[in-house]
């Protein structure tokens, strides 16, 4: 078994996977979906989750 600590001397990063893992399935569904959505649909759709999941306030500019 791969040990993820000894993996170019990085450390396993489960939080940055998990968000990683969870951007693919939205692409990869879209995509499947025929697109259905504009890119700045999917991403003000998905924005929101990732506010939520870290429990961040989004910042005006």
């Amino acid at each position: 078994m791969l040990d993820p600590d000894s993996a170019a001397g990085l450390p396993y990063d489960v939080p940055a996977a998990f968000t990683a893992g969870a951007l693919i399935g939205v692409a990869t569904d879209w995509l499947q979906r025929g697109c259905p959505n504009t890119p700045a649909e999917m991403a003000a759709l998905t924005w929101p989750l990732l506010i939520a999941h870290y429990g961040v306030a989004k910042q005006d500019a």
